[in-house]
């Protein structure tokens, strides 16, 4: 389900085991990458790709702990993890 307008952004946020899944194949895929290829591209997509799961983490465990504790959460700008680094261009 994607919000309003064509941004393409998605208005839902996964759950905290999904997303914390999301993040773990993300550092395995970070494991194959050859040192060698390891150049200023490659960091400047993995700093995007981690920062994204870790506000996507945030936000799926802020939600989380509002619902075992009955209180609603609005959440401020909710994300869904893509793993869009495209890894195998980096082996």
């Amino acid at each position: 389900m994607t919000s309003g307008g064509d941004t393409g952004e998605r208005n839902d946020i996964p759950e905290l085991a999904t997303a914390v899944e999301e993040l773990r194949t993300l550092l395995r895929a970070f494991d194959v990458v050859r040192p060698a290829d390891m150049d200023e591209r490659f960091f400047i997509h993995a700093f995007n790709e981690l920062d994204l799961a870790g506000r996507t983490i945030i936000e799926a465990f802020d939600r989380d702990r509002a619902a075992r504790s009955g209180v609603v959460a609005v959440p401020g700008r909710p994300r869904r993890l893509t793993l869009r680094v495209a890894i195998s261009e980096y082996r």
